[in-house]
């Protein structure tokens, strides 16, 4: 056995323990609840591991791990566990889609991890997955397309740690999408020399991975590279590549099909064209991170000033990646992929820049892209200059006499970094302290690399034995991206993820009849609640149902409001208690008719006083919060004797607030409801996120009411017959059910889902098929 052909191996292993040291040596969670415990509430109110309240240190980041990935992760792990596809989350946004959502990434086979093990650990476990992952993707990649083992490692490692995939770790999606782009590639690179359809198998099945991976665009953007990769690369066969990419993402169909559906209703919108040119794309200047990655700070320093968003701006491979990646190019004979990695660097940052080109494209509004983030497309950069970096080293290591020429781009690139520095010194004169210091402090530790790069760069020209040289280098590439990730990253103990506090108890024991909100600085951070087991009807995330979120903009507003932007992803009731008296009683309408049996206060909040002792009342008062409850809550299942009719969006709001109680509905109900003459009954059966049964007794003609969001797949039938789902008071469900005794049953059975999972599985079949061909006919080597 060649020991040799395991040396790489064990070196990627061992970086990878290296950058999780505090996981290996000490059982860290990368995990960010630092800023759990000491900014959400109710954990932030509570002295917690030795610390007083809210003041555990923290780094500031990963808030969308908190609100969103987490706690998805975890509701579907519930449902898997249950023996129950995880299609509804009932907790959120007053019931929402969860399986349609991309992120949630409910049918990606490792998530499934969740449902076997504790949180904690699959959360790890996956995190360390991803980095992995692409670690071992990338190497093989650049080992197929002709690079040394010391150069593929280093690519892999400039890839897998770059500074993109540093700040997407623990959302544990992205770098999970950005694993399978290597792989795509190197299935392609396969197919080039071979005719033999298991590459586009393997293309197919990496395609799929990507979308189910969690993160629709990245994938789409890994697609499109991957298909002008093979353009270029494959050529003859591009009829089977773009079959391949079609059953990959048919095989993906059991995501795509509700996914897109959920797009389609949803609240998300374009994005804000001067926050996009402004704040999201990349402005030349930040250019300069790509040589210094904090030259204009680091938010988990709380150093980073510019006032945009730091995790879309990072674009470094290290400063020994990029100097080595601009070797590349100067090599006399170009390796093969050299022209095409360079054209497709310039494109990505055509694309990802603030430029005529993109202040003119995105102002169109391209569906998909503009309502998305468009510097995620930098992860097709972060590949293109980790496997220049790879073929730049591969060029020192094969012609020495290049090294001078290396060198000298170094010193170069050093001296563009500290005259942007000495220029955002003198530009920011009147800032902070903190803004002048840092961009010079940045540049000094990037000469610190700079000069192991050309002590590195001199033993080369003295003909010093190459593994020597070759090493300096991986060492300081990896040594400054593991730098980088320790610095952003936060890891945690297993007890900082969502911990029980007295109230988190009080709110389990005391509102699990109804939804819970909190008032003032008591408000509950969006989509938390999911991890208490409450229902609520906030929620954080631009895919949810557009009509939930004109619901709640008529509630702020008096009047229904379409595309507004301030409810693009956040669905944030005003609160409950206030000066103003008109929306004070618009949110007392509105609470009562979602069935928001608890209001969580804070203690010295003035506002409590103008609450009504006739409908609120206090059951709670301890450690600075109080939890009222809502007397005139409605009820999760309510049956109405009458309703009152609305003609469109536009009158719904003038005549639910103005209504009282009573139920409000567009379409006539079929039997019509009739008044009150007896007692009516109802018993729940049968209780589950996506099926609810009901036992249902009325003298007369009623409307049963459920204050849950109505969405399209939600079906109702009547002792076994299928009856309609009315859309009530502009965004509920509700039935119609005549006088007697009846079992009524609502089930979430999306045709969505239905029609991707056959297609799924008949493109499961195909690539099962031409599996089975190829191993029974295996094709033959192309020359």
């Amino acid at each position: 056995m060649n020991r040799r052909r395991f040396l790489p191996f064990a070196i990627l292993v061992a970086v990878l323990l290296l950058f999780f040291r505090l996981t290996v040596l000490r059982g860290l969670v990368p995990f960010p609840g630092d800023l759990l415990l000491s900014e959400y509430q109710p954990w932030r109110s509570y002295p917690t591991h030795g610390y007083v309240a809210g003041s555990v240190p923290h780094k500031a980041q990963y808030p969308d791990t908190l609100r969103q990935i987490y706690p998805w992760r975890i509701v579907a792990a519930e449902q898997w566990r249950k023996g129950s596809v995880p299609l509804w989350n009932p907790h959120n946004f007053s019931g929402t889609p969860l399986a349609a959502n991309f992120q949630s990434a409910v049918f990606y086979p490792p998530n499934l991890l969740f449902a076997v093990t504790q949180p904690a650990a699959a959360w790890t476990a996956l995190v360390i997955l991803s980095h992995g992952a692409a670690l071992l993707f990338m190497y093989v990649y650049l080992r197929k397309v002709g690079l040394s083992p010391a150069a593929s490692v280093t690519g892999a490692v400039a890839y897998a740690f770059s500074a993109f995939a540093a700040v997407w770790s623990q959302y544990n999606s992205i770098v999970h999408v950005a694993a399978f782009l290597p792989l795509m590639l190197l299935s392609l690179e396969l197919a080039a020399g071979t005719r033999s359809s298991l590459p586009f198998v393997l293309y197919s099945i990496a395609i799929s991975l990507a979308i189910l991976a969690g993160h629709p665009q990245v994938a789409f953007y890994q697609i499109m590279f991957s298909a002008f990769y093979a353009v270029v690369r494959v050529r003859k066969r591009l009829l089977f590549i773009l079959t391949a990419i079609i059953t990959g993402i048919a095989l993906a169909a059991v995501q795509v099909i509700p996914g897109v559906e959920l797009m389609l209703l949803s609240a998300r919108t374009g994005l804000n064209i001067p926050t996009l040119l402004n704040k999201i794309l990349i402005q030349p200047a930040q250019l300069l991170m790509l040589v210094v990655p904090d030259i204009f700070g680091n938010p988990a320093t709380r150093t980073y000033f510019p006032g945009d968003t730091y995790i879309g701006k990072v674009t470094s491979v290290g400063f020994a990646g990029l100097v080595l990646a601009a070797t590349a190019v100067l090599r006399k004979k170009p390796h093969r992929l050299t022209g095409f990695l360079v054209v497709s660097v310039m494109a990505v940052l055509a694309l990802v820049m603030r430029n005529p080109v993109t202040v003119h494209l995105y102002a169109v509004g391209i569906p998909f892209v503009s309502s998305g983030n468009p510097t995620l497309a930098v992860v097709l950069l972060t590949f293109c200059l980790a496997t220049l970096s790879a073929i730049g080293l591969d060029t020192l290591l094969s012609d020495p006499k290049i090294a001078k020429v290396s060198a000298l781009l170094a010193t170069v690139l050093i001296g563009i970094a500290w005259t942007g520095a000495a220029l955002i010194v003198l530009a920011g004169s009147g800032s902070p302290m903190f803004a002048i210091k840092t961009p010079l402090l940045a540049t000094v530790k990037s000469t610190a690399f700079a000069a192991s790069f050309l002590f590195a760069a001199l033993l080369m020209v003295l003909k010093v034995r190459r593994l020597i040289p070759a090493a300096i280098i991986f060492t300081v590439l990896t040594g400054e991206l593991m730098l980088m990730y320790w610095k952003f990253n936060p890891f945690v103990p297993a007890s900082y993820i969502f911990p029980d506090t007295v109230l988190t108890a009080v709110i389990k024991r005391e509102c699990s009849s109804g939804k819970v909100i909190g008032n003032g600085a008591a408000l509950l951070t969006p989509n938390t609640e999911s991890q208490l087991g409450i229902d609520s009807p906030a929620g954080y995330d631009p895919l949810y149902p557009g009509t939930y979120g004109e619901f709640i903009s008529s509630v702020w507003e008096g009047r229904v409001i379409e595309n507004a932007e301030q409810f693009r992803s956040d669905a944030v009731l005003p609160p409950v208690f206030g000066s103003d008296p008109a929306l004070t009683s618009r949110v007392s309408r509105a609470i009562d008719a979602l069935n928001v049996t608890c209001i969580i206060g804070r203690s010295g909040d003035t506002t409590v006083e103008t609450a009504d002792p006739a409908r609120y009342g206090l059951i709670y008062d301890r450690d600075g919060f109080q939890v009222y409850r809502n007397l005139k809550a409605v009820g999760n299942f309510v049956l109405f004797d009458s309703y009152t009719r609305y003609n469109n969006k536009y009158d719904f709001g003038s005549k639910f607030f103005a209504d009282g109680g009573r139920l409000l509905l567009e379409t006539v109900p079929d039997p019509q409801p009739q008044p009150r003459n007896g007692a009516d009954k109802t018993e729940v059966t049968v209780k589950q996120p996506d099926y609810i049964e009901l036992n249902v007794t009325v003298s007369g003609n009623r409307i049963l009411y459920l204050p849950e969001t109505w969405y399209p797949g939600w079906t109702a039938s009547l002792d076994g017959r299928t009856v309609p789902v009315i859309r009530a008071n502009y965004a509920f469900r509700a039935v119609s059910v005549p006088a007697g005794a009846h079992t009524v049953i609502l089930a979430y059975r999306p045709a969505s889902f239905k029609t991707g999972v056959i297609i799924s599985f008949v493109s499961a079949g195909i690539i099962i098929l031409f599996t089975a061909i190829a191993v029974i006919q295996p094709g033959k080597e192309r020359r």
